[in-house]
């Protein structure tokens, strides 16, 4: 790891993404200008199916502090549970690109719910579900197509059979569903 500072703009980062049984030890992470310090992280692509069974508050796709330069792209989320929705930008969630992505089945598409939450973008979202909430600040929601259960418009079919494992990876679905 490189020393955080305003010259590296690389800051140390140790970070658990859906840990079971994770050790963290042993690090030293400091002179960093706060405890979220993730920037241009990419979540393209993905199928998120079936989340929030018995947790309430997170998302299919969940962030939290600035995220300078975050994109999330080409996602599908299906059939959340809980109390929040899809995409989930939580306290602070600051400068983050949501871009051509489904929700599909859940409380809500979006929740910005607090106005910590800003300077993000929210762009060509493609959802059956009405509700979502944005309390947020400086937040541009554009060209959101709510569509009528699965009859998804041509562009949001293209990113559902574009998300999730590649064609080389197909076989790994088995393991996931005997």
């Amino acid at each position: 790891m490189r020393p955080a500072g305003p010259a590296s703009r690389l800051y140390p980062l140790l970070t658990l993404l859906s840990a079971f049984s994770a050790r963290l030890t042993n690090n030293t992470a400091k002179s960093a200008p706060d405890s979220t310090t993730s920037h241009d992280n990419h979540v393209v692509n993905n199928v998120i199916t079936d989340l929030m069974q018995r947790a309430r508050d997170g998302g299919g796709v969940y962030t939290l502090g600035q995220q300078p330069g975050m994109m999330i792209e080409g996602n599908v989320v299906r059939r959340m549970q809980g109390d929040f929705g899809c995409y989930y930008a939580d306290e602070g969630s600051s400068s983050i690109t949501f871009q051509n992505n489904v929700c599909d089945t859940a409380p809500g598409w979006l929740d910005m719910w607090i106005d910590t939450v800003h300077d993000n973008h929210v762009l060509n979202s493609y959802t059956n579900v009405q509700a979502m909430r944005n309390n947020g600040v400086n937040i541009q929601i554009e060209n959101t197509v709510y569509v009528d259960g699965q009859a998804w418009p041509p562009a949001a079919q293209a990113i559902i059979d574009h998300a999730g494992l590649e064609s080389a990876y197909a076989y790994l679905h088995d393991w996931f569903n005997p």
